[in-house]
């Protein structure tokens, strides 16, 4: 309400005068006001009249150069010349009332002017509002501040400094958007506002950084402050000087002095609180920004008189990032992030001021042309950036803030890492480490205790290499990492054997956690994840393959060696050794890890087949066709295994069962398959007279659809054959 009955009222200033629909400059080398733009009730005015005069009635005045100046504050030297101002702009607004009001041109003629009621709202420049806009905008910003932390004592000033915002932006709208003039009782007001405020606005400024984000000094120093600047106000109101510079631009700098040189204060005394020097990054970045563009583009030009009247009103939307930087300070938003981006942001600041700097200096003490000026400061510029001395000392954007850690510790500053690779390094290092450290066996005959403490240590002692905290605590689960405590600690999900852990203090309390930081507690945790997945799925395949080595060996090597002890017959005691001893050969092989060429595998196949065969008294024809795209197919065990295994259960049942004389084996690789037909001229069976397949045949069936291969027979009263699809792969 506040903010809003102070707009009000300022906008009714603006709009209760009477409208002239003219834009009106002073031209020096004619000596009189040149019309730069006509509307409304001077529509009929051509542009590019020359005036030397206002009348009305009674009254008439010569026009003069500071009948036009926008901010008299920064571009009159002395009080003399102020209440001329002051004098000539009563004239004026009182003949500009008048019914008879007309203006003279230099060949004398007389333009009479019915002018408007009032001003309308249209009429009013761009300016006008974007300062309107910055009072209201700065007031509620820190009357919201003040809201959230009421018992604040930097939010208390932050609140005063708002409402001299409020005071000295909108009163300036109204008197540097006017067209002519203002009555005298009105401009003193706005004036009032504007210079009061503006004083104001420095002492509260002053007696923030005081408090912010530390207290420096006794208590009553901030009010103390405050009270002398609107001390100085009451004694430059009573005339005490004379020099407009001494009066209203010293208390100003002082000001931009006192604050900067707190803020160094402030910045040496968080050294060892890094939510503190957090916060005061806010305030520098903000400050830097709004107020070191303020005074670079409207009072350092002032000094050497030029006219910036034109960008004041523009000017003060930078006091909203002064406004914005400390409200976020003050509320502590996302402090632990700003190191990631603060220097970056200053080391912008820093290249354009230099570049700036250097196009001056080439442009007017060396008088270059323009182009020449502005293409040798970006070269230097560019020297400098290239320059790697010089990048380890200024904060040029591509770098950030931190220092390596190997520079922390060693005592050495000054040094600037690219964050981005540092975080990638460190994954890369700690994925190596952690991999090793899970992977670490336990064995068989020991407690897997002390290889999970052991890697739970490994865990811990790597995240105290990696953020050097000064704590590491057991915390409560949670299921992903997350900053706490504006950045004071990180808490970290239960993994690695190790319960749920809080960090706290980073960089030995040098610094916050931020978002880089949890990124990469995720990364380490999502390569731990997978460390132990793969562990586990390590352990779970050793485990399967031991226990299928020992089925193998139970099963079909035992078997074997267990009939032959126990056959009278010698023939068929050899024939079951011979099968026992290919078995363990088989095994061995597998065991071996390596794939098996098929060339190879038909080879050994045919020399088996055959001399079992033979020893039955069975002739064997091989059948094997010729050179093909997958005669150098490589198999893998399982398919070499199981192959061999329904190949041998075959014969063995052509041995003992079909009475043949004759078995004529096809072997037929193709395009990722292999075919092996096996055909004898035995007695047959009639597979609808046995209920079910035997044993035998179940035993190749299941082997080879384990491949995803598949099984036909047929079997007759001359004989039986058997088909094998079996995949290579």
């Amino acid at each position: 309400m506040l903010g809003l009955l102070v707009l009000g009222t300022t906008l009714w200033l603006a709009l209760w005068q009477p409208w002239l629909g003219l834009g009106l400059s002073w031209d020096q080398a004619a000596g009189a006001v040149r019309v730069t733009a006509s509307r409304g009730p001077a529509a009929g005015v051509p542009v590019g009249t020359l005036l030397t005069a206002a009348e009305g009635g009674a009254h008439r005045h010569h026009f003069e150069a500071l009948d036009l100046i926008i901010e008299p504050d920064g571009n009159l030297a002395n009080y003399t010349e102020y209440r001329r101002f002051l004098q000539n702009q009563g004239l004026l607004a009182l003949i500009q009332a008048d019914s008879r009001f007309r203006l003279l041109t230099v060949q004398g003629q007389h333009i009479p002017l019915v002018q408007g009621a009032y001003r309308p709202v249209w009429d009013l420049p761009a300016d006008f509002w974007v300062q309107w806009a910055v009072g209201l905008s700065a007031w509620m910003i820190a009357a919201g501040v003040w809201a959230f932390r009421p018992h604040n004592v930097a939010a208390r000033y932050l609140l005063l400094n708002g409402a001299t915002v409020l005071m000295f932006a909108p009163g300036a709208a109204v008197y540097t958007t006017r067209e002519l003039a203002i009555p005298l009782s009105e401009l003193l007001l706005l004036k009032t506002m504007n210079f009061g405020g503006g004083l104001l606005f420095c002492g509260s400024m002053v007696a923030l950084l005081l408090v912010y984000p530390r207290r420096i000094g006794r208590r009553g120093l901030g009010p103390l402050i405050i009270g002398a600047y609107a001390a100085w106000f009451l004694l430059q109101a009573q005339g005490v000087f004379e020099s407009m510079m001494l009066a209203r631009r010293v208390p100003v700098f002082l000001a931009l002095l006192a604050v900067t040189a707190l803020a160094a204060v402030q910045w040496v005394r968080s050294d060892r609180d890094p939510v503190a020097r957090a916060a005061l990054r806010w305030f520098l970045l903000s400050w830097l920004v709004g107020i070191g563009l303020f005074v670079l583009l409207i009072m350092v030009p002032q000094l050497i008189e030029v006219d910036t009247g034109s960008l004041q009103g523009y000017s003060f939307l930078l006091f909203l990032v002064i406004y914005g930087g400390v409200a976020l300070g003050i509320l502590r938003f996302r402090l632990f992030d700003l190191g990631l981006w603060w220097f970056r942001v200053l080391g912008w600041i820093v290249g354009a001021l230099v570049l700036v700097a250097l196009d001056l200096l080439f442009l007017y003490q060396m008088q270059w042309a323009a182009e020449w000026s502005l293409s040798l400061a970006l070269l230097v510029c560019a020297l400098l950036w290239c320059n790697r001395s010089a990048r380890g000392v200024i904060p040029w954007p591509c770098f950030t803030s931190e220092t390596t850690r190997h520079d922390q510790q060693g005592g050495r500053s000054g040094r600037w890492t690219d964050r981005e690779q540092t975080s990638s390094g460190a994954v890369s290092m700690s994925g190596v480490r952690l991999w090793v450290a899970s992977r670490r066996q336990t064995s068989p005959w020991h407690s897997s205790a002390p290889t999970e403490d052991l890697r739970a240590e490994r865990w811990q002692a790597l995240l105290r290499s990696l953020f050097d905290p000064l704590e590491i605590q057991w915390g409560t689960p949670c299921a992903v990492a997350r900053i706490e405590e504006d950045g004071l600690s990180l808490r970290l999900p239960a993994m690695a054997h190790s319960p749920a852990l809080v960090m706290r203090y980073p960089g030995r309390g040098r610094r916050l956690f931020d978002s880089t930081d949890r990124d990469l507690v995720m990364q380490l945790v999502d390569m731990l994840h997978h460390a132990e997945e793969s562990r586990h799925a390590y352990e779970l395949g050793s485990r399967e393959e031991r226990n299928r080595i020992a089925c193998d060996l139970h099963d079909d090597v035992g078997a074997l060696l267990l009939t032959g002890m126990h056959q009278t017959d010698l023939a068929a005691a050899r024939d079951s050794m011979g099968q026992a001893i290919a078995e363990m050969r088989i095994i061995l092989r597998g065991l071996s890890g390596r794939q098996h060429p098929l060339d190879i595998v038909e080879s050994d196949l045919r020399h088996e087949l055959s001399e079992r065969l033979e020893a039955a008294g069975i002739h064997l024809a091989w059948h094997a066709r010729g050179e093909t795209p997958a005669s150098g197919a490589q198999l893998d065990y399982p398919v070499y295994r199981n192959v061999m295994s329904a190949l041998r259960e075959i014969i063995s049942n052509v041995i003992r069962h079909a009475r043949a004389t004759r078995v004529d084996v096809h072997f037929h690789p193709g395009d990722g398959c292999l075919d092996i037909e096996v055909i004898d001229n035995g007695c047959g069976f009639d597979a609808d007279a046995v209920p079910g397949e035997g044993m035998g045949l179940q035993s190749v069936r299941q082997r080879v659809e384990s491949l995803g291969g598949a099984v036909r027979y047929t079997s007759g009263a001359g004989g039986t054959t058997i088909v094998l699809h079996v995949p290579l792969r």
